[in-house]
């Protein structure tokens, strides 16, 4: 017989805990903007191998759905003035849904708000690549591109 103070799978005090989280959000909002930066580098410098557009692999799926909800919470924040704001709920929307172009476009219009050209040209980047298969999009990169002093990336 089992003494009835054991637990059985436990491995000391605290096993199975969440370890500690680091402190603050800018690690989590530099690894999510490097992230992005890399992606359109990777893009930009053929990654994909083909000329083809590729689908939108998100759309239609819940993570989309919920991703795009985010995206118009941030836009609303914008418009409202309150870029830190609309900043922290988009880089939500791209973490949800990474393959959601919109998201990095909106995001990318935060960061310029902010001052943060350098990153909204990275953020533009994949923005771009990710809207490819919807042509009616690229004006607005465009446009935002020509806000930041700078044209398309070099192919």
């Amino acid at each position: 017989m089992r003494p009835a103070s054991r637990v059985v799978g436990r491995r000391g005090p605290g096993a199975g805990a969440a370890p500690p989280e680091a402190p603050g959000p800018s690690i989590a909002r530099l690894a999510l903007l490097a992230a992005a930066v890399l992606g359109a580098a990777a893009c930009a410098s053929g990654g994909g191998g083909t000329s083809v557009p590729p689908a939108d692999r998100g759309a239609g799926s819940p993570e989309r759905a919920a991703s795009t909800r985010l995206v118009g919470r941030g836009e609303a924040l914008l418009d409202a003035g309150r870029a830190r704001d609309a900043a922290s709920v988009l880089e939500r929307a791209v973490r949800v849904d990474p393959s959601n172009g919109e998201a990095y476009l909106e995001l990318a219009r935060a960061r310029m708000a902010l001052g943060e050209d350098e990153v909204a040209r990275g953020l533009l980047d994949r923005a771009a690549a990710l809207l490819r298969p919807y042509p009616e999009r690229e004006a607005r990169v465009d446009s935002l591109r020509a806000r930041l002093g700078g044209g398309a990336p070099d192919p």
